[in-house]
């Protein structure tokens, strides 16, 4: 948004979150796992280009590259974690609902800083420790209900499709995304949770020599990779609509 000024900002932020919801939207009902992450950038990059003729191209490329990345570090350390992990003799199931509490807790130390910086440039306010606090409950609660809410097609897509799950699989698997989340966020990096979620899957799963659903992984990546293009098309028309009608 560096280009624009004013209420043209106000006008592609909206433009920008309407369009995430609208992408979100068609994506839960056909029960398919898609990034807010990269489909808020794609939003935001085509809502710029939609309103000042020119979007932050190395950003958007960047955001390209760091979901290559992190997909390639969360599969290689769920192989790394079954090694590390092949003789152990744990709990996995109560170990399991640890991880899934770090793995929430991390998902939103990464999505939620996103929301929340949007939520401070709409508003305009100074960001103080104060306001910075506030807006973080405000979103995770928000984060927390729309899990709730919903029905479990997203779940039964990552928690079966993809590979036969067990008490050790999903440990494996979100201590792994867990950690991968970690280093990305205290690196910067914005990334996608759902994608590194089904790449700790899919690592866990060869680890533990399961048969993996390549149908099921194949239709992650057309909608990771059709994510880009849609959301930015999406962003853009969004974004000329909303200036020709305020």
């Amino acid at each position: 948004f560096a280009t624009l000024q004013g209420k043209k900002i106000l006008l592609c932020i909206c433009a920008s979150l309407l369009g995430v919801i609208i992408f979100s939207l068609a994506a839960w009902l056909f029960a398919m796992p898609s990034s807010e992450t990269h489909a808020l950038v794609s939003c935001i990059y085509g809502a710029s280009i939609g309103s000042a003729g020119v979007g932050n191209s190395d950003f958007f490329l960047s955001s390209i590259l760091y979901m290559i990345l992190s997909c390639a570090i969360s599969l290689f350390l769920s192989l790394i974690s079954i090694v590390v992990l092949k003789n152990a003799n744990l709990l996995y199931e109560e170990w399991e609902k640890r991880a899934c509490i770090l793995s929430s807790f991390m998902h939103g130390a990464q999505d939620g800083q996103k929301f929340v910086g949007l939520l401070a440039l709409f508003s305009g306010v100074s960001f103080s420790k104060a306001y910075g606090y506030l807006s973080c409950l405000y979103v995770g609660i928000l984060m927390l209900t729309g899990t709730m809410i919903c029905d479990k097609k997203i779940i039964a897509s990552l928690g079966n499709d993809i590979v036969n799950n067990s008490e050790k699989t999903a440990f494996i698997s979100d201590f792994s995304s867990t950690l991968c989340v970690l280093l990305c966020s205290l690196r910067g990096f914005s990334v996608s949770t759902g994608n590194i979620k089904a790449c700790s899957l899919i690592g866990a799963g060869l680890g533990e020599n399961k048969k993996i659903n390549y149908v099921a992984v194949v239709k992650i990546i057309l909608v990771s990779l059709a994510t880009f293009p849609v959301c930015t098309v999406l962003g853009f028309y969004l974004a000329r609509l909303f200036i020709l009608i305020f």
